[in-house]
């Protein structure tokens, strides 16, 4: 995404205030008449909403210029994986879903934060040990990702909490929930979510047993949820966030116009 909007946008501004309030220490000094106030208002008004609407007409079409899909790559594992993106029109929380004879998986991830901490981690100290989980934490770049798996039998379901690091693209488990109604883990409500909350998720999964959380880990990887999955996530992400960010600025287009 490009910053020239943000730079732009507040020199403008601020040149506007500086101009208003010197009008209006002028207006008053000399007690120009209400009429001719109103009207010189007006101007200044009509003029900042079309400097507004200039600035966000030429970002928008820089940003068009410059606009990028999937890499082939990319389109080629979507179609090989078995999993399948979600419509989930404008929103910013997107879903990969997979079903096997016997499951569901559904992954879930928010390109706005995948995009944000792979900027951060872009700018990380190149001594860093990036070994170390808390020190990657402390800088950005790992990403909160969540899937749910449902049993087709019973429709229960695990709900996995994930770390993504999005430099590695490598997958470290943060909790796993049960859930004997699988409903409850995939339902997008208020009240859904606050009893998601009260969920046990067990212990910190790196206090689990070595045997458990390779156990575990092995799970996740025959199930899809490993480095290839990442990659395109955080591949994926960049390209949603991109267009997100070019409707928002066609939609500030129209409000301005």
């Amino acid at each position: 995404m490009s910053i020239r909007l943000v730079g732009r946008s507040l020199r403008v501004v601020n040149r506007s205030y500086q101009k208003q309030l010197f009008g209006l220490s002028k207006r008053v000094a000399f007690a120009t008449p209400l009429a001719r106030s109103f009207h010189v208002n007006r101007i200044a008004f009509n003029e900042n909403k079309e400097k507004v609407s200039s600035i966000i007409k030429s970002e928008l079409e820089f940003e068009q210029d410059d606009s990028f899909g999937l890499e082939e790559y990319h389109q080629n594992y979507l179609k090989e994986s078995g999993f399948q993106l979600a419509d989930v029109g404008e929103s910013i929380l997107k879903q990969l879903v997979k079903e096997t004879d016997s499951e569901v998986i559904r992954v879930y991830f928010d390109v706005a934060q995948v995009t944000n901490e792979q900027e951060l981690a872009n700018q990380m100290d190149p001594e860093i040990d990036e070994q170390d989980p808390e020190e990657l934490l402390d800088l950005g770049g790992i990403v909160s990702v969540n899937a749910v798996i449902t049993k087709k039998a019973d429709n229960s379901a695990v709900g996995v909490d994930l770390l993504l690091s999005s430099q590695t693209n490598e997958f470290s488990v943060n909790g796993i929930t049960y859930f004997k109604d699988g409903e409850l883990a995939i339902t997008e409500t208020a009240e859904a979510n606050n009893l998601r909350q009260l969920k046990y998720s067990g212990p910190p999964f790196n206090n689990l047993a070595d045997e458990l959380q390779e156990a575990v880990q092995g799970y996740l990887l025959s199930r899809g949820i490993d480095t290839q999955l990442g990659d395109f996530i955080v591949a994926l992400s960049t390209v949603k966030e991109n267009e997100a960010y070019l409707n928002w600025l066609s939609d500030l287009k129209k409000f301005f116009s």
